[in-house]
């Protein structure tokens, strides 16, 4: 039948989509479905097919993963079956700035209707019978049988080896707070007991880490939710800007909270000016741009560093004599900014610092601007002015520097002598003056655009929004703890039109708000701990340490010292700390948590997440995962995962639970981050015997005898919740009751959400550090020193507390193994080092990525790369076909974008199942390649190329675009990682050609910017 009669004589119910769940009977006969496996869903010769009308019910709400997304949807259904998805219509569409405009929904969310319906669903338990990775060997299974099983081994490991043993994988795509009651469930065996904590998540660790550490204003007092990221001020406040600068932010393709984009438009037309910088050419910048700056991918640190030089020659000239019109006020910048300058007996903002200043000083030639200025002396000559000197205790008359750049030309890498690195240096510029034109040939940014972005920063009002892609790759720390001192210098900080940071607005309480909703197992807080085997708190200022134990504002240290690194770990290294725990292996990085903590990881669980796709080399992660000790038992006893589908985690699975998704199941969100409370409604029936993680949970409890103290919720209440519906209306309710939100739980149902901006316009209004700003005497940053830190022992400390930052492996390129210019650092653990070459200094600096390259082909090549034929590097960015992994095989997105090896368009196979593996063969993912190499490497669009390097290698199809960067290879986020007989991954996971090597301070993630590849014709 052709598809126009399909749709105009389309007859389904729920009965018939169920019974075979094949996308003949479903997908292709649902409104907006994929799958018809031979041809595109309309009749293009039929250009005035228009889609039937749909009658009968709706439901509003929200329907969101891990997108970056919350927005409001309209699903109508049939007799139970959704039949069409459209965006947020009924609520009139108005002022944005005011919070009344539509939340609107994007392509991914009105595209679920192939995806809840697919013949693929999981709908009963599987168990493996066999190895692991043999998909042959999994079975169906009762519940009951999975329950009782499941249960049993569980309590088993716990006994055996305590409660630190389990690991939760990151499952951000569940947004009702449901994906981790399975994992939050163990909390029940024992007072000692919840899965080992990740502190810094996979998606800003540099970020999260920095913030603590350099510009930490504190959790907002009135949630509870557990984020913990540099924020701008709210985002209506963009209209009070000049310049609005998106750096490596790309809202109008990944999602970064609903209306963000609509913000921008707006914004836009009330005159502000946009800027984008980014080393592709995004939709964002097509849509907005009025500056579009292209930079060299990880090169963002060595623009910022030019730009502050460029500050500082136009408020000093090469005498050291102040300029008539200085860019730069020292005094704004001594007053709000810890070791910006040299800072030899600093005032600080708490009295246990000030009282010893000696142990938390900036000393000569080690603050950031004598980096930044090198062997450049004119601040060594420069007079501190009179109203500088009020915020420091040196006296007046001192020079700003009290001596040139002590950093070294080169440093080495922290890394055990099997690693390539090992032994080996690359350039810091410590002896470099970072003018613009330096930075013009590692950025391939002009010298006169830097100095116009300089000048735009000290001379407009300038907000900037940032997001991940700034930080992912291995010196990623650097440009994030540059980018809020680039604009306090610039005094855009603490004042309307004046911030830094991600574009969120989660500040205050109410339901929805991510990490905040009412958590089960009331009875027992449960907290596993790691801290003893591998943090030293003696090599902390405070804490320990020089000035010992801290009595006083527990925001100060507690994110500091029991939040980063003390009881927790850095998700990015997971697989590495799973491998190395309670065992003899030692870590690939180097990293103390890794190599010291004594229990070893045998309990794995993962649901509504992808762990072998998305949190590291996928290749090494099946390898560790599936590896066994000498008696040939798996050294992680138990993997357990729950999802929808079957991924490349469950295929490595000991059970794999049927889990049911958004709108299936009952729960409530916020905006990403931002300014809207929703409902996530349960819209339609999951498929087959599929559960929601709440009656998984439930039903293990009972088999341990628990349940009643599973459903009773943790606000000492002694309130029992029987179902994931009423578990949301109690937290909903709760919430309501307490004057948080105007709508109750059934009120929201019937407008899908809010926006807060609206409702509570005086909480969500925020700006950022303005308190600090007004007075930061009385309202200092929950920092060491109370202001934000240019110079930051702390984090250097921190790093401390669990390896040794001291290098005495490498040398400088003079032989030296000393810092310059009889430059020292003090830290509370080397004292008597404090002349040393270290691996981590207090500052950032621009070190290139290892695997990355320069504009002008001076990037050290460390590995030996480019004579190895990885002439590309890897640019991953989130697509706008999916969000990460999930909805991976959504078919109508799919065919948008992939080809086969003919080059033709291709289409997921609508009968397949979960029998016939994780991908469909001969479906590839684009790579996105500039138009100059197609001759080089004799390929045509379309063609099926092979990319590859030392880690892994998979098959994608090329599409040429100028929108990239030549020698730039951009691969998106979330293809699904399956390895063909010919050992070539056919899903096109970008994760299978990552090194995985985590960043140089945080150990944060890295897996975007920084690899390597050769593309060959396959």
């Amino acid at each position: 039948m052709k598809v126009t009669e399909i749709l105009k004589n389309k007859k389904v119910t729920r009965r018939s989509v169920l019974q075979g769940m094949s996308a003949a009977a479903a997908a292709a006969t649902l409104a907006g479905c994929g799958g018809s496996g031979t041809k595109t869903y309309f009749d293009e010769s039929d250009p005035n097919l228009q889609p039937p009308d749909v009658g009968g019910e709706y439901v509003l709400g929200s329907t969101p993963h891990n997108c970056g997304g919350g927005c409001v949807s309209k699903y109508y259904l049939e007799e139970g079956v959704v039949k069409r998805i459209v965006t947020d219509e009924d609520r009139e569409d108005g002022d944005v700035f005011a919070g009344k405009a539509q939340i609107r929904s994007c392509q991914r969310c009105r595209s679920k209707v192939d995806w809840w319906y697919r013949n693929d669903r999981l709908t009963k338990p599987l168990k493996q019978t066999k190895e692991r990775g043999d998909i042959t060997g999994f079975v169906e299974i009762s519940w009951d049988q999975a329950i009782s099983e499941i249960a049993a081994k569980i309590k088993g490991l716990y006994t055996t080896y305590g409660g630190a043993t389990f690991y939760n994988c990151l499952a951000p795509s569940d947004r009702t707070s449901q994906g981790n009651t399975i994992a939050n469930l163990t909390k029940l065996l024992g007072s000692d007991c919840s899965p080992v904590q990740w502190v810094l998540d996979l998606s800003y660790p540099q970020h999260t880490y920095s913030y603590f550490f350099i510009d930490h204003d504190g959790f907002a007092q009135e949630t509870a939710t557990s984020v913990a990221l540099r924020v701008a001020n709210n985002r209506a406040d963009i209209e009070n800007s000049d310049n609005l600068v998106l750096w490596a932010f790309n809202p109008a393709e990944a999602r970064v909270g609903p209306q963000t984009a609509w913000y921008i438009t707006n914004a836009r037309e009330k005159g502000v000016k946009v800027t984008v910088i980014d080393p592709r050419f995004t939709p964002t910048a097509e849509a907005f741009a009025d500056d579009y700056v292209g930079i060299t991918g990880t090169t963002d640190a060595a623009l910022m560093l030019a730009m502050l030089h460029e500050m500082i020659v136009n408020t000093w000239d090469e005498s050291g004599n102040l300029l008539a019109d200085p860019w730069l006020d020292e005094a704004f910048i001594r007053k709000y900014v810890h070791g910006f300058f040299d800072d030899t007996n600093p005032k600080h903002y708490y009295a246990d610092i000030s009282a010893n200043a000696t142990a938390y000083q900036v000393p000569a030639g080690a603050s950031l601007s004598a980096y930044i200025m090198g062997t450049d002396d004119r601040l060594t000559n420069a007079v501190m002015s009179s109203e500088a000197a009020d915020y420091t205790n040196m006296t007046a008359g001192t020079t700003v520097n009290q001596g040139v750049s002590i950093y070294p030309d080169t440093i080495g890498y922290n890394v055990p002598a099997t690693d390539g690195l090992y032994g080996k240096t690359a350039p810091c510029y410590g002896q470099i003056t970072k003018t613009p034109e330096w930075a013009e040939k590692i950025t391939g940014v002009s010298a006169d655009k830097i100095r116009e972005l300089a000048e735009m920063y000290v001379k407009t009002k300038v907000t900037t929004w940032v997001s991940g892609g700034l930080q992912r790759h291995t010196e990623g720390d650097m440009p994030v703890n540059l980018g809020p001192i680039l604009s306090a210098v610039t005094k855009n900080i603490g004042v309307e039109g004046r911030s830094y940071g991600f574009s969120h607005e989660v500040n205050y309480k109410y339901p929805g708000t991510m990490s905040d909703k009412v958590a089960l197992n009331g009875n027992n807080p449960g907290s596993s701990s790691i801290q003893a085997d591998s943090y030293d708190m003696t090599k902390l200022t405070l804490q320990g340490g020089e000035l010992g134990p801290y009595v006083g504002n527990t925001a100060r240290t507690n994110p500091l010292c029991n939040v980063i690194m003390m009881n927790g770990l850095s998700l990015p290294v997971w697989i590495d700390y799973v491998r190395c725990a309670g065992t003899s292996n030692v870590s690939k990085w180097n990293y103390g948590r890794s190599n010291t903590v004594t229990t070893p990881i045998k309990g794995l669980f993962c649901f509504g997440g992808n762990f072998v796709n998305q949190t590291g080399n996928s290749n090494e992660i099946v390898d560790v995962c599936t590896a066994k000790d000498g008696n040939g038992n798996y050294n992680v006893e138990l993997i357990l995962t729950g999802d929808l589908f079957f991924t490349a985690s469950s295929l490595i699975s000991d059970y794999v639970l049927p889990c049911a998704g958004p709108g299936e199941k009952w729960g409530e969100t916020c905006g990403w981050l931002t300014a809207e409370a929703l409902v996530m409604p349960k819209i339609t029936d999951a498929p087959g015997e599929a559960l929601n993680e709440f009656e998984i949970s439930r039903r293990i409890a009972a088999a341990w005898g628990q349940e009643e103290e599973f459903k009773t919720v943790g606000d000492g209440t002694n309130t029992v919740v029987n179902t994931d519906y009423e578990w949301s209306e109690y937290n909903w309710n709760k919430g309501y009751s307490e004057g948080q939100i105007d709508q109750d739980w059934d009120a929201i149902q019937l407008v899908g959400g809010v926006n807060m901006l609206e409702q509570r316009p005086n909480k969500v209004k925020r700006i950022a550090k303005e308190a600090f700003i007004t007075d930061p005497a009385a309202n200092p940053l929950n920092t060491m020193s109370g202001k934000i830190e240019a110079y930051y022992q702390a984090m250097l400390e921190d790093y401390e507390a669990a390896q040794s930052s001291l290098d005495t492996v490498t040398t400088d390129t003079d032989g030296s193994s000393v810092l310059k210019n009889s430059g020292h650092i003090y830290t509370a653990s080397t004292s008597a080092n404090s002349t040393s070459r270290r691996f981590v200094y207090p500052i950032p600096m621009y070190i290139p990525a290892v695997e990355a390259m320069h504009a002008d082909d001076s990037h050290p090549d460390l590995l030996g790369l480019t004579a190895k034929g990885f002439i590309f590097k890897k640019q991953t960015g989130h697509f706008n076909y999916r969000a990460h992994s999930t909805m991976g095989n959504e078919s109508l997105l799919n065919e948008l974008y992939k080809r086969n090896s003919a080059g033709e368009r291709a289409y997921l196979d609508p009968s397949r199942s979960y029998t016939d593996g994780v991908w469909d063969s001969d479906i590839y993912e684009p790579v996105y390649l500039n138009p100059v190499h197609a001759s080089e490497l004799g390929v045509a669009e379309g063609d099926r190329v092979k990319v590859s390097n030392s880690r892994g290698v998979l098959y994608a199809s090329v599409r040429f675009t100028n929108r990239m960067a030549p020698y730039n290879a951009g691969i998106g986020d979330g293809g699904w990682f399956s390895v063909g007989t010919d050992g070539v991954d056919i899903g096109g996971a970008t994760n299978s050609l990552s090194s995985g090597r985590p960043s140089r301070i945080a150990f944060g993630m890295s897996m975007s910017s920084d690899d390597r590849l050769k593309i060959e014709k396959a």
